[in-house]
């Protein structure tokens, strides 16, 4: 997969270390923004990279979140990605081949 094509539903093709690693460079706000337009699958992988008391924080956040336009949550994504792109090519973490993402 070309990092430049690394799409926010791709997260879930990253270890569970590397996930940790991303959580810890972007800001939570933005990654709440990001999370309303996650299925369950990769909610529930986001959730299990954190500690308990950060992914309850996390969900209540979240569930107090009301309905967000679309263009703001995928302007998050997109934020989110250019940073999991940035650790790549600097070597923080591994991208998912495409193989990878399809599994």
């Amino acid at each position: 997969m070309d990092a430049q094509q690394f799409i926010f539903a791709d997260l879930i093709g990253l270890s569970q270390k590397d996930m940790q690693l991303v959580l810890r460079e972007v800001d939570p706000a933005l990654l709440a923004v990001a999370m309303k337009g996650a299925d369950a699958p990769l909610k529930d992988f986001i959730f299990g990279a954190m500690s308990k008391r950060a992914a309850s924080q996390l969900q209540d956040e979240l569930a107090e979140r009301g309905p967000m336009k679309r263009s703001e949550v995928e302007a998050a994504q997109r934020d989110l990605c250019r940073t999991v792109r940035r650790l790549g090519d600097s070597g923080a973490l591994t991208l998912p081949t495409a193989t990878e993402a399809m599994l």
